[in-house]
């Protein structure tokens, strides 16, 4: 009877690691995570799909289930019960309901534990082991904020805690966990997780225009951000949609076409988030995919009539439309006092050169989202020098090149639409603070964490194929003494 428990436990096991590590397991989490933010179910639904992911650590040998899980979570807060803007609601940190999701909490860092031991994910972690000593620099950067200066206050020493677990904890985890994986295989199942998120932001804005927008920008709000950081989050997706309508159409396979009407619905819904700065950078992203396209891929000469065509009409209507685009233009690049904020940051910089005010050492003034995030500079560069001054600026650019490597070392068309994602994040915070809020970099993490994934990969066959095979052995011939 044992031998046939063993047994029905084996089979159990493998059909829920085939689950989790296929493709219905995302679709899954997004179905999950829309009806939670439409509904108002982040509790019940919430906690299935934290089980749900705990239960994937323990079954499978990788962290690829995780993927979608951590780039959607947070889109699962609904407009009724959100902390922050509109609702500023307590629902979430109040009894019983805080106690059940300290309890997720808690199973989810068990299950965690569980995984890194029985995988032994650790092993052969050293100085080496990419992004390590750069997310360390990076940490103590952050964990540094404010230091020695007048402005210093608890509140920026737990955030800057915050920001550390959410870069180094998080790229770990997922990286160690996925070491081994096939880096084809892996980039194929990222961008189809893009996608599956991708289709929940979309159709989060469409609710968000059938309940809660009055025709204005301020009204475009989700719960779990504001205009702003829904234009962003989508257009991060903008590069990855156009990665699996490159990867299908090299296939030869017609759902290619699919992964391109979502990069372009992706962009629409990008537009209609009104944000500037999202519109501008996922219009960019766009433009970089098609000229991408005029030089990869199986529709070369299409894409390159229609981006040159493209440009052509464009210049042509903007000579012949000046006097009714100027206005526009103008209104569109208005700075919003942003100029004042970053000098107000150099002047925090000056007052606290080495180590910065810290985070909540000084109140920009800036639109309020929720209480546990400062205001910022909108700025990368400025909040650097501003929050944690020389030394962290520092530290940020040691691990802003270290991310590098992958993309410049072995370049390759995947890892150039996956570059763009990052790239989209990365501009959009040098007008905005996304890079420091938590949200945002969730999605970016996992990039890295594929990309590194891949580079690993692709560097241990280019060792292997510098090694020349050895030479075959002599057969063995005993001599006989005379």
């Amino acid at each position: 009877m044992s031998l046939i428990k063993q047994l029905g436990e084996h089979l159990t096991r493998e059909r829920l690691s085939a689950f989790f590590m296929g493709g219905w397991y995302p679709v899954v989490t997004g179905l999950l995570v829309l009806a939670e933010h439409l509904f108002g179910l982040e509790l019940w639904l919430g906690s299935v799909n934290v089980l749900l992911a705990s239960l994937s650590l323990v079954v499978c040998t990788s962290t690829r289930p995780l993927i979608t899980f951590v780039a959607s979570f947070v889109f699962q807060v609904s407009v009724k019960n959100s902390p922050g803007i509109p609702a500023v609601s307590d629902y979430l940190f109040t009894m019983p309901r805080l106690a059940v999701i300290i309890a997720l909490v808690l199973v989810f860092l068990a299950s965690t534990v569980y995984f890194a031991v029985k995988n032994r994910i650790f092993r052969g972690v050293g100085v080496r082991t990419p992004l390590l000593l750069p997310l360390a620099v990076l940490s103590l950067g952050f964990l540094m904020n404010g230091a020695f200066s007048g402005a210093w206050s608890p509140a920026s020493l737990v955030f800057g805690v915050c920001e550390s677990a959410c870069f180094l904890f998080l790229f770990m985890l997922l990286y160690l966990g996925l070491r081994g994986e096939d880096g084809d295989g892996l980039v194929s199942y990222f961008v189809f997780c893009s996608a599956v998120v991708a289709c929940v932001l979309i159709a989060e804005v469409a609710a968000c225009y059938a309940t809660v927008y009055d025709g204005t920008k301020e009204s475009v709000l989700f719960g779990w951000g504001i205009w702003n950081t829904a234009g962003v989050s989508l257009a991060v997706l903008i590069p990855m949609c156009f990665l699996g309508f490159y990867r299908k159409t090299e296939e030869g396979k017609w759902q290619g076409w699919i992964y391109f009407a979502l990069g372009i619905l992706t962009f629409i819904a990008t537009a209609m988030t009104q944000s500037r700065n999202a519109l501008l950078v996922g219009a960019a992203s766009v433009l970089a995919s098609f000229c991408v396209f005029c030089f990869v891929g199986r529709y070369r000469l299409a894409f390159r009539i229609i981006t040159s065509s493209g440009t052509v009409l464009a210049a042509v209507l903007a000579v012949l439309l000046w006097d009714k685009l100027y206005p526009l233009l103008t209104a569109f690049f208005y700075d919003n006092g942003r100029f004042e904020l970053w000098s107000m940051g150099i002047d925090n910089f000056l007052s606290a050169p080495v180590f910065g005010v810290g985070f909540f050492g000084f109140d920009f003034g800036t639109f309020f989202t929720a209480e546990f995030l400062p205001t910022m500079a909108h700025n990368t560069v400025v909040q650097l020098l501003s929050g944690m001054g020389v030394f962290g600026l520092l530290s940020y650019a040691f691990y802003r090149a270290a991310t590098a490597v992958p993309f410049v070392r072995r370049p390759s068309a995947s890892k150039s639409f996956i570059g763009m994602s990052v790239l989209v994040l990365l501009a959009e915070s040098m007008l905005d603070n996304f890079i420091f809020y938590f949200l945002p970099t969730l999605h970016y993490t996992v990039a890295l964490a594929v990309v590194f994934t891949v580079y690993d990969g692709e560097r241990r066959s280019a060792e292997e194929e510098a090694v020349p095979p050895s030479p075959p052995e002599e057969p063995y011939e005993p001599t006989t003494a005379l």
